[in-house]
């Protein structure tokens, strides 16, 4: 597996290619959000630079609060509008796939309408990533009904060329609330999803955080890693641990890297 970091889209991009470089991480997840990671923050011709010199890939990950399924057509509209200056931006860079989150909260609509809304947008948003030769992958959520792998099979029978992300530890934080096991969810995610499955998010999680260092939570999550490698996933993996001091997160590297490698052999 290749293995990369998120970044922190408070800091500069820039900045945030060399730390992974130096850290040794193979592809930087690039999210682009506010305040210093907008598609406007973006210098083209630097981040191609960076890449190349450290021999650092990209992924693509939009915002998480887009709200690209809204029932209000001028939000809708603009948001459309901003996702596509995001492909055309990551095409550019050369990023091959990116990923969104469902748009779930939506105040006084139904759960049919809600999902309903979904579909229909993730036609167009999977069209337009064709356009700028991208791969579009949903990722599961850490809260909402669109949390549930059975409601993301509704939006995956639906909807042609979409792909898969899974993220561990929003998967584990949702089970937990249900009061499920995390590993039995993810057998649910792989069975209906694993031929879909082109990119994973790991940390650690509770009830009601994730993100979290690897250790730090109560997940298994070497099981997952097992789980993964079980169906051969031989992908991308991002680290996505959020934490003030990042010792924490190369900790986390040094664990998966460990682990992986002992695993393999």
């Amino acid at each position: 597996m290749l293995l990369g970091m998120m970044n922190d889209p408070a800091r500069k991009v820039g900045d945030e290619l060399r730390f992974a470089a130096e850290a040794g991480f193979d592809f930087l997840d690039l999210t682009l959000e506010p305040p210093k990671a907008r598609v406007e923050d973006i210098n083209i011709e630097k981040v191609l630079k960076l890449s190349e010199l450290y021999n650092l890939k990209l992924v693509g990950h939009t915002s998480f609060y887009l709200q690209w399924a809204s029932p209000v057509k001028n939000v809708y509209d603009g948001t459309l509008k901003e996702i596509e200056e995001t492909f055309a931006l990551l095409e550019e860079l050369k990023v091959e796939k990116v990923t969104l989150h469902p748009h779930w909260f939506q105040p006084n609509s139904s759960q049919d309408e809600i999902l309903s809304r979904n579909i229909k947008s993730l036609r167009k948003i999977v069209k337009l990533g064709e356009k700028y030769s991208l791969k579009v992958l949903l990722e599961n959520i850490p809260n909402g009904f669109l949390s549930y792998p059975e409601n993301f099979e509704k939006i995956f029978s639906q909807v042609q060329g979409l792909y898969f992300h899974l993220d561990i530890g929003h998967f584990s934080a949702v089970a937990l609330r249900r009061g499920l096991s995390p590993e039995k969810e993810l057998d649910k995610f792989l069975k209906n999803f694993r031929h879909k499955l082109l990119h994973v998010h790991i940390s650690d999680a509770k009830k009601e955080v994730d993100h979290l260092p690897l250790g730090v939570g109560v997940i298994d999550w070497k099981k997952c890693l097992d789980l993964l490698q079980e169906i051969k996933y031989e992908g991308t993996l991002t680290l996505e641990v959020f934490v003030k001091d990042r010792e924490y997160l190369l900790i986390s590297k040094r664990k998966l890297e460990k682990y992986l490698s002992s695993s393999i052999d």
